[in-house]
C-alpha cells in the first residue's frame, strides 16, 4: 500500500512514506518558537514524494494524528492530509495523538508495564491516556486529581514530550517512583499500525488543545471538557 502518515499535534513534526513495494522513509523536523528556520510540511511531504516517485494522486492511503494537540500543528497537519484526500478520493484514517504516543512508547515497554501518556494543555491541566489490556482510556485530568487518579490506576511508566518533563504531573510520577519516557506522537509508528488494519477508514477531526483567550473569543472549538477542568482547577487553587 502507499502510505503517507504525518503527525504534528506536537512541535515535534514528522512524516513517513511507505510505498507499496516495500519502500520507505522518513523525516522529521522542530517547529517549536525559536527554532529558526521554519519548517515546511508541504516540503517535507512532497520531498518524499518525489524520493518515492509517487505522485499525490497515487497514494492509497493519508493518515494524520487529530489531537489533542496545538492548535497551529494539528491545523497545518489535517489541512495537507485533508487537500492531497480530498483531491485524489483517497480515504483517511485519523489516529488520536495519545494513542500515537502508546504507539512509539511501545517497543520502549517491559510486558508488565503499565503505561500512562500525557500532553500539556494548560497549566496544571493535561490530557491523559492509559493503556491497560490493549485498550487506550482517555481523560483530561487537572491538578488537583492527580494524585487520586495516579492512585487508582498505578501507572510504573509515564511517556510524555521532553520539554514537558518540568510539570507537575511528570514529577508526580517520579515521586510514585514510576519511569518517564520521552514520547513524541510519531508518523512511522502511526503508519506501521496503520498499514496492519486493512479497512481502516476515518474522518480527520481535529481535538485541540485548551486555546488562549483570543483563540476562543475568534471561536476556535475546544472540548468543553477542557475548559471545566481547567476552570475547577482555578478554582481550586484560588
Amino acid at each position: 500500500m502507499n502510505l503517507l502518515a504525518i503527525s504534528t499535534s506536537t512541535p515535534r513534526w514528522s512524516v513517513w512514506l511507505h510505498r507499496q513495494d516495500g519502500w520507505q522513509r522518513a523525516a522529521e523536523a522542530d517547529a517549536g518558537r525559536g527554532t529558526g528556520q521554519r519548517a515546511s510540511l508541504t516540503r517535507m511531504v512532497w520531498n518524499l514524494l518525489a524520493e518515492a516517485g509517487i505522485q499525490p494522486g497515487e497514494l492509497q492511503r493519508v493518515v494524520a494524528d487529530t489531537g489533542p494537540g496545538s492548535f497551529t500543528g494539528l491545523r497545518q497537519g489535517l489541512a495537507l492530509a485533508r487537500a492531497l484526500a480530498w483531491a485524489h478520493a483517497t480515504p483517511t484514517h485519523g489516529v488520536s495523538s495519545l494513542h500515537a504516543m502508546t504507539l512509539t512508547a511501545q517497543p520502549l515497554l517491559q510486558p508488565k508495564d503499565t503505561l500512562a501518556v500525557a500532553l500539556a494543555a494548560r497549566v496544571d491541566v493535561d490530557f491523559v491516556g492509559l493503556l491497560r489490556d490493549g485498550a487506550l482510556v482517555e481523560r483530561v485530568l487537572c491538578a488537583a486529581d492527580s494524585l487520586a487518579w495516579w492512585q487508582a490506576n498505578r501507572p510504573n511508566v509515564l511517556g510524555i514530550p521532553e520539554g514537558d518533563h518540568g510539570r507537575a504531573l511528570a514529577q508526580l510520577a517520579l515521586s510514585q517512583g514510576a519511569r518517564l519516557l520521552s514520547v513524541h506522537p510519531d508518523a512511522e509508528a502511526m503508519g506501521r499500525w496503520s498499514l496492519a488494519q486493512p479497512d481502516a477508514s476515518s474522518d480527520l477531526a481535529p481535538r485541540y488543545l485548551a486555546v488562549s483567550e483570543a483563540e476562543h473569543h475568534a471561536g476556535v472549538a475546544v472540548p468543553e471538557v477542557t475548559l471545566e477542568a481547567f476552570d475547577r482547577n482555578r478554582s481550586a487553587s484560588a
